[in-house]
């Protein structure tokens, strides 16, 4: 039989662990919303009361010709996987840098097989912090079909 005295003891540390989490989530939150560009509306975090989230944009373009690809071209090679786009974007709004498009390149490169390579550039918008100044930042990924499927497509520039 365990006594009360120990179970008071272990309640204790209980929540001084959970009150050292709950004091130690929003820096390292805040680090990580800054460093990777993490959705900061997301995952608990204090952030979410300081702008809105950012939104990012996508644009693919055919590195042969240095051109953006045709949406209709592009539509017609995806088919009913044209929706990956929109669930890459999400993915990108809540997880930042970390979601990459290699996925994605991967399923367009296997579809235009007319590519070698192609670029695809991810716009964000958002509101910069500290201040009312709308933040322009540009991700830039050069991509080709792997050697191995376990290979990143993807390459940042």
């Amino acid at each position: 039989m365990v006594s009360s005295r120990v179970e008071t003891g272990t309640k204790r540390r209980i929540a001084l662990v959970v009150l050292a989490l709950l004091f130690l989530w929003p820096p390292v939150h805040y680090a990580l919303s800054r460093t990777y560009h993490l959705d900061h509306w997301r995952f608990s975090g204090f952030a979410m009361y300081t702008r809105p989230s950012d939104q990012p944009l996508i644009e693919f373009a055919d590195t042969l010709a240095n051109r953006p690809l045709d949406p209709a071209r592009l539509r017609a090679a995806l088919g009913q996987d044209v929706s990956r786009i929109d669930v890459f974007l999400v993915r990108r709004k809540l997880w930042g840098d970390l979601a990459r498009p290699d996925a994605l390149a991967r399923l367009i490169l296997s579809r235009l097989p007319e590519l070698a390579e192609l670029t695809i550039t991810i716009d964000t918008v958002g509101l910069a912090p500290g201040d009312d100044f709308l933040s322009y930042r540009a991700s830039r990924y050069r991509c080709a079909r792997p050697e191995s499927p376990t290979e990143p497509a993807c390459a940042r520039q």
